[in-house]
């Protein structure tokens, strides 16, 4: 009885170490996992953030805002095929538009178009995304207007400006050759939300 005892509680060791040693290394697994998931993310996001940068060298870029934040830091959601930044050829056109509203563009809003007068990369220190300026000029605009996109990742926002005028469209990128986006023809000079 002894000795049977004896054997079952050397079992019951072995067996518990076994456990144990199952349950060290399925930690370590988790730990991998979860390492190569965030090595994936980051590939995925450095991916998505070339194909921007790509987009934006081959003047073929749109970035459709589902958010737009006027100067005094109101955020309203809009539809993202009336509200936009594209850049096409050497043409850039900034919408904004309400699809409730009937507005001087005929989208509810106004329509900046005009040629790009300069087209500049700025890297980030950190080496997380990077930031364009390009200025431009547009029959509704006295003075040269200005578009400061900022990518992070799939991350992207434009800083609008217009004199006075400022405005930050957040959305997805695009390419303007696969773009849907309504440019509207009509231009107006003046804007009904800001």
């Amino acid at each position: 009885m002894m000795r049977r005892l004896a054997s079952i509680l050397i079992v019951m060791v072995l067996v518990g170490g076994a456990v144990n040693a199952q349950q060290a290394s399925a930690e370590k697994s988790k730990k991998e996992l979860r390492k190569e998931r965030k090595e994936l993310r980051k590939r995925q996001l450095q991916i998505s953030q070339d194909s921007i940068k790509q987009a934006i060298e081959e003047h073929d870029f749109t970035l459709r805002a589902n958010t737009v934040k006027s100067r005094r830091g109101q955020t309203l959601p809009v539809d993202n095929l009336i509200n936009f930044v594209q850049i096409e050829g050497d043409e850039i056109a900034v919408q904004f538009g309400d699809i409730l509203a009937v507005g001087h563009n005929g989208v509810g809003g106004i329509t900046y178009q005009g040629k790009i007068q300069d087209l500049k990369f700025i890297e980030n220190e950190d080496g997380k995304g990077f930031s364009v300026n390009v200025i431009f000029n547009s029959p509704g605009t006295i003075h040269a207007a200005s578009v400061r996109l900022d990518v992070n990742g799939e991350n992207v926002k434009a800083q609008f400006t217009d004199g006075p005028r400022r405005a930050t469209l957040i959305g997805s990128f695009e390419r303007a050759s696969e773009s849907l986006v309504f440019v509207s023809p009509n231009r107006s000079d003046r804007i009904l939300f800001w």
